[in-house]
């Protein structure tokens, strides 16, 4: 991928991650709520997850998934199990 194309995808990424949505609308309520210290641990969270969805896109995973739709499906019981885990 050339380094253009690289960069102008992470940034357009990074931007689109600070729009006003469900992630950010928890920030702001738990900074108001509690205040920035303690809200901390939460923008860190919601950070490392943007990373990784960043870096997946990034990766291809989209296509390799498109490639083996079995591979999405064991992701999908993967994800369910994590969230009963949860």
């Amino acid at each position: 991928m050339p380094l253009e194309l690289l960069l102008s995808f992470l940034s357009v990424t990074f931007l689109l991650s600070a729009s006003p949505g469900p992630a950010m609308l928890s920030c702001m309520t738990d900074a108001a709520n509690y205040g920035i210290k303690k809200t901390f641990l939460s923008m860190l969270g919601i950070s490392a997850g943007n990373v990784l969805l960043i870096l997946l896109s990034a990766l291809g995973v989209g296509l390799l998934l498109q490639k083996f739709p079995s591979a999405f499906i064991w992701i999908q019981y993967l994800g369910a199990i994590y969230l009963f885990y949860l």
